[in-house]
């Protein structure tokens, strides 16, 4: 079985890298497209910390998961970079 295209997941824990190394892998030996996608769960927040300031919070895990983003992005072109891959592709989700 040939595989034409790889799609890894990227987030913010510890494993993301395993996980790149290992899809990095996957796709110099069957010669497949890469492509990284980011995801992360949206955090479910107590109805009373909503209530009390549901902007400010919802605001905060907005910058938080766009850094998260920024460095699982920043990571995945690293990584092809070093292993001289150009058949990828980032995507980052909404």
């Amino acid at each position: 079985m040939e595989y034409k295209t790889i799609l890894v997941h990227l987030d913010n824990g510890p494993r993301s890298a395993t996980r790149l190394e290992l899809a990095l892998g996957c796709a110099q030996t069957f010669d497949a497209h890469l492509v990284g996608q980011f995801a992360l769960s949206s955090p479910r927040y107590p109805s009373y910390a909503l209530a009390e300031a549901g902007a400010t919070v919802e605001d905060a895990a907005r910058r938080v998961r766009a850094a998260a983003a920024k460095k699982a992005e920043e990571a995945f072109h690293a990584a092809v970079n070093r292993a001289g891959r150009s058949e990828v592709e980032w995507r980052p989700s909404e």
